[in-house]
């Protein structure tokens, strides 16, 4: 009796080490992925940042509306992808190319996207994140039309009719280079090209990459070979956010450039001009 309650007290003393030295990392282990769970859990419960949008939505491939409340496009892929990333909830607020600088500067949203070009003018009054993409104003007209708007001195005559929107930088241009051409004012740029294609004008000066989205989806259409000028597009800010700034440029500057720029998905230049019919 006696060797049996000594057996027993020394195996008992002999688990009890052996747990202490295997079993409390195991128990330590399994207390840190309670905790890890329990924060993620505390992380995901938490209310998300809003980030107030401003944007046009009139202006493909960049931001365009598929009904009154669906935005779609190039920026607002990015954009909802940055949200995504940051942890931060989308609120999509409308604005005009005349007044969106007006509504980010009385902080009427906290950024701005949509094909936006960066310009010494806007640049007074707002700051802009890293370049998303880099263009420059191209002509686009009928195909039978466009070998005569091949230069700016081609265009800016009084024999030529130029179709721009208001507001927005193919006005200052016009306003700037093209003085002598007959200047008309389309107001919604949602009706600038079908202004075009009715023939109430001759030819838009407008950004690239527009006037090829503009040709691919309007195969009478055709755009000059060689931009006019050099731009870059990025989203603007207020410039006392210099945190949303800061955070967005890293986000930028980590995205790969097949990311980044994702243009190609909407616009696929034509090899060849498409003659329309006489």
């Amino acid at each position: 009796m006696n060797r049996r309650f000594l057996f027993l007290t020394l195996f008992t003393v002999f688990y009890s080490s052996l747990c202490h030295i295997t079993c409390l990392p195991i128990f330590a282990d399994t207390q840190l992925e309670i905790r890890s769970e329990i924060h993620a859990k505390t992380e995901a419960e938490k209310p998300k940042t809003l980030l107030r949008v401003g944007t046009t939505g009139d202006y493909p491939p960049f931001s365009h509306t598929i009904n009154q409340h669906n935005y779609t496009g190039i920026d607002i892929q990015l954009i909802r992808q940055f949200a995504n990333d940051q942890g931060y909830r989308l609120q999509f607020i409308p604005t005009s190319w005349a007044q969106w600088v007006e509504d980010l500067t009385l902080n009427r949203f906290d950024i701005a996207v949509g094909g936006i070009s960066v310009t010494h003018t806007r640049k007074k009054r707002v700051q802009f994140a890293h370049p998303i993409h880099h263009d420059g104003k191209k002509p686009i007209a009928h195909c039978s039309q466009i070998q005569q708007f091949d230069s700016l001195r081609e265009i800016n005559r009084s024999t030529v009719v130029l179709l721009f929107n208001a507001g927005g930088t193919n006005e200052t241009f016009a306003n700037k280079k093209l003085k002598k051409a007959q200047h008309k004012v389309i107001r919604d740029n949602r009706n600038l090209f079908k202004a075009l294609l009715s023939h109430q004008g001759d030819v838009i000066v407008t950004d690239g990459i527009e006037a090829e989205y503009q040709a691919n989806q309007n195969p009478s259409l055709c755009t000059g070979k060689k931009p006019f000028t050099k731009s870059k597009k990025a989203f603007a800010l207020q410039k006392s956010n210099k945190h949303l700034l800061k955070e967005l440029n890293k986000w930028i500057e980590k995205q790969p450039k097949t990311k980044l720029f994702i243009q190609s998905t909407f616009v696929r230049p034509r090899k060849e001009p498409v003659s329309s019919p006489i």
